[in-house]
């Protein structure tokens, strides 16, 4: 693909000569594109000219904690005229020569307004302080872009805190679940359904990484610490045109960076799990965010395993008590690493890791039995950030997930054995082994993915995104294992094993869609998403225009 672009005024001329050159289909994207560029031109001649302006550009914090700030609104207080914050806390707004006041406000926190002499192109960081202190009531209508962003719902965290929780506990899938069209698949779960779809139609994306394991205790609470979110964007209408895969719905979850100004800790004890959250600065341009949390439903564990322990000492017939043990406890852990190197590039290291281990041990009278399932899900990441000019912003991923699961099966068989004793003449009797059985199995899911997204703000009013992206996906459909020994046929174990074929695919994607608001009046979004999935010596391509 080659872009060519070229500014004059308000204009924004692209050349899009090829996308690819032996497919019809691909050629009927260059079509779609072509057309909504031109629909994008025309609106952009429309557009009153002026040859006195400046751009300024920046990002919007939170003046106690450094967090940027995603959809904060930034308008002129004289024209209203304005933008919001993409999701890393940037903006871009191109106003008139001259003196201007610049206001900025965001849900929690107070309005604040900054006069500027614009003589030039201007970079500059807003600091909002939270809390609202109000005098006076006023109702004021203020129209901005995040009114009409293709459906999307951002949900801050301080706003979903005050939703009604089970045990107390903030449940991210749970308070979406509070929304129209979309319900719980069962009573209590943390999975989800949108508009009728199945629960696997639902595309959830952790800092730029998608996570295929949502639910800890077989769904019924989520994955997702409360303490370590920032921001969520949730999609169950139309999707921009970066998503894809899915049909139900998107949740893009946006992790803290850590504060910036100070060290602060918490430490949380619920009805179901405890959470302890560390953030603050490692130095001037380095910030860092930890935050744990574990169940304690096992935590009268060791009083059980003392108390079956202290049966089998005192157990003079030297026969297996009769007893069962169920274990279960998982835990998970946020942790990441935020660097400025300046007021343009940055750079990020993310880490989730979960587990979820769940255990059965059966003592009969002549068996025991050991089941035990282990769960292991991790996300890494390492993400990039770049204001290339005041206009044009870049975002760079690459990562890593990886799911998996674990089962083992222990069985043991004893039998009793009587001997007639001459002297006493009387029958002792036995408990001797006979056999055990062993089986596992183990299963995955293994992504290797990058992605570079750009957004150019051409003007207030016509903002181009587009971008590539790339998955390696790896899947293991099972490896099985078993093992037998007894007394009767051998004495060493029989071993076999028996591992499906790892299957590896390719899913590329790239997009691009215009935003346009002509006159505060008409809003269009336009854009094409081209898809191509590789399975060996096969290859898919499909196209989602979408307006």
């Amino acid at each position: 693909m080659n872009l060519a672009c070229l500014r004059n005024s308000n204009i924004l001329y692209i050349n899009c000569k090829y996308l690819i050159e032996y497919s019809h289909n691909w050629l009927y994207s260059i079509k779609l594109i072509k057309g909504i560029i031109s629909i994008s031109l025309f609106f952009s001649w429309l557009l009153p000219l002026s040859a006195q302006q400046m751009t300024i550009s920046g990002f919007v914090t939170d003046n106690s904690t450094g967090e940027t700030l995603i959809g904060a609104n930034v308008y002129d207080s004289a024209t209203y005229r304005g933008t919001t914050t993409n999701n890393r806390g940037f903006f871009s707004i191109t106003l008139k020569k001259g003196v201007k006041t610049i206001q900025i406000s965001y849900v929690g926190y107070e309005l604040k307004s900054y006069k500027l002499n614009l003589v030039k192109d201007t970079a500059i960081k807003f600091r909002l302080d939270a809390g609202i202190k109000l005098e006076e009531v006023q109702i004021r209508s203020i129209k901005t872009e995040s009114d009409f962003l293709k459906g999307r719902l951002s949900l801050p965290m301080i706003k979903m805190q005050e939703l009604p929780s089970l045990g107390g506990e903030t449940d991210l899938i749970k308070a979406l679940t509070t929304l129209p069209g979309i319900t719980p698949t069962n009573e209590g779960s943390s999975a989800m359904v949108v508009r009728g779809g199945g629960s696997d139609q639902n595309l959830f994306i952790l800092d730029g990484i998608q996570v295929y394991n949502t639910g800890h205790l077989f769904n019924f609470i989520s994955v997702f610490n409360p303490e370590a979110i920032k921001r969520v964007d949730f999609y169950k209408g139309t999707f921009p045109s970066k998503y894809g895969g899915r049909l139900s719905s998107v949740t893009d979850i946006t992790f803290k960076d850590g504060n910036s100004n100070k060290f602060k800790g918490s430490f949380d004890i619920g009805l179901i799990d405890s959470k302890l959250t560390l953030e603050g600065p490692i130095n001037e341009k380095t910030t860092f965010l930890m935050a744990g949390r574990i169940t304690y439903l096992d935590v009268f564990t060791p009083f059980r395993r003392a108390s079956i322990k202290n049966k089998k000492k005192f157990n003079t017939s030297r026969e297996p008590i009769n007893d069962e043990m169920v274990l279960y406890t998982f835990a998970d852990l946020n942790f990441k690493v935020n660097h400025k190197f300046d007021n343009k590039n940055s750079i990020s290291f993310n880490l989730y890791s979960g587990v979820d281990y769940y255990r059965i041990f059966n003592n009969y009278e002549l068996q025991s039995e050991k089941n035990k399932y282990t769960l292991l899900n991790n996300v890494v990441s390492v993400k990039t950030t770049h204001v290339i000019s005041p206009r044009l912003f870049a975002f760079t991923m690459i990562g890593f997930t990886s799911n998996s699961g674990n089962s083992k099966l222990e069985n043991t068989q004893y039998h009793k054995n009587s001997i007639y004793d001459p002297i006493t003449k009387q029958r002792v009797q036995s408990i001797v082994f006979e056999r055990e059985d062993k089986s596992g199995q183990k299963s995955f899911v293994r992504d290797i993915s990058s992605a570079i997204d750009f957004s150019y703000f051409s003007s207030n009013s016509n903002t181009l995104n587009f971008g590539i992206s790339g998955i390696k996906h790896f899947y293991q459909p099972g490896i099985y294992t078993t093992e037998v020994t007894d007394t009767i046929d051998n004495k060493i174990p029989l071993l076999s094993s028996f591992r499906n074929k790892e299957y590896s695919t390719l899913d590329g994607s790239l997009y691009i869609e215009d935003e346009i608001n002509y006159q505060d009046r008409i809003h269009i979004t336009g854009g094409v998403r081209a898809n191509l999935f590789k399975s060996y010596d096969k290859t898919f391509k499909s196209f989602e225009p979408r307006l």
